[in-house]
């Protein structure tokens, strides 16, 4: 069976990836995506890689990532692009650290790669970053269009194009077949691989927290500024109006941490504190259940 995933990473960490990597820029698709997944983001290869151990053919893109997106069309440019100008593709980084490219259509690059792939299973790692138009155009390359959510769900416009949406949230099977979608429950898991790149290290940080604060986590901020108000928490993550200026989460607030460098602060943490998004309901669920304990 072939199997192609299609994944979307933080526009954060794609700035800080390629910023600190813009002598790559230049390199073939296959070393800068290898580069890419290499830095553990996410779920990285852990999907293509266990796929290809059952003897599955499998593949996954980084579908809103302008650079490797923009350097597979550019390699592949024999393949028939007529709304791309592949000749004139250019990127560039701006002075105030933001990565632009006006000419890039990310939508026209993917299907490209569909056709090119041709799998009989295509698998999305985010619902509604594709236009529906889009979507209905992937159904028309492929057996089944599979995707998971473990967030708010989108409006059905991008729900009815799926064949199947995998959830790690219990309580989403029945939601999804409420609105004639067929769901089905897959729980979170931890690939052991992260750790052949992490050193054994002294745990240096009593209590951690890495995450967002966003609408979507409103109750697990105010849970979290409460245990920070009596036990000083080391924090990783964005700076964001939904924080008050006098949040005691702002007290240790070390900015942003992604992939390996996200695993290194958990292998240095005794205490990693985590809550959940408003969307899990009573149950307990997101990646860094699984990243934190994975790390030991």
């Amino acid at each position: 069976m072939k199997i192609l995933i299609l994944d979307t990473y933080y526009q954060g960490f794609l700035n800080y990836f390629w910023l600190s990597q813009s002598a790559k820029q230049g390199v073939p698709f296959g070393q800068q995506h290898k580069l890419l997944l290499s830095q553990n983001f996410g779920t990285a290869d852990f999907y293509s890689k266990n796929f290809r151990k059952l003897g599955h053919t499998a593949q996954e893109y980084i579908v809103n990532d302008i650079f490797s997106q923009g350097s597979w069309a550019a390699q592949n440019n024999d393949y028939r692009y007529p709304l791309l100008q592949l000749a004139k593709l250019e990127f560039r980084i701006t002075t105030h650290n933001k990565l632009i490219n006006p000419i890039v259509d990310l939508e026209t690059i993917v299907l490209a790669q569909v056709k090119h792939f041709s799998p009989d299973v295509i698998y999305l790692q985010h619902l509604s970053y594709l236009s529906p138009s889009c979507l209905r155009q992937l159904k028309q390359h492929t057996t089944i269009l599979a995707g998971q959510i473990a967030s708010q769900l989108p409006n059905k416009d991008y729900l009815k194009h799926y064949d199947v949406i995998y959830t790690s949230f219990p309580h989403f099977v029945s939601k999804l077949k409420s609105l004639g979608v067929f769901g089905e429950f897959l729980p979170i898991g931890f690939d052991p691989s992260v750790l052949n790149g992490i050193k054994p290290t002294a745990r240096i940080y009593n209590v951690t927290f890495i995450g967002s604060f966003t609408p979507q986590h409103q109750k697990g901020t105010e849970l979290l500024e409460k245990v920070a108000a009596q036990i000083p928490i080391h924090v990783w993550g964005r700076e964001s109006n939904s924080l008050c200026s006098d949040s005691p989460l702002r007290h240790n607030l070390h900015g942003e941490i992604w992939g390996n460098n996200m695993y290194r602060i958990l292998a240095q943490s005794k205490i990693v504190i985590n809550r959940h998004i408003d969307a899990a309901g009573k149950f307990a669920n997101n990646m860094r259940l699984f990243e934190a304990t994975g790390m030991g």
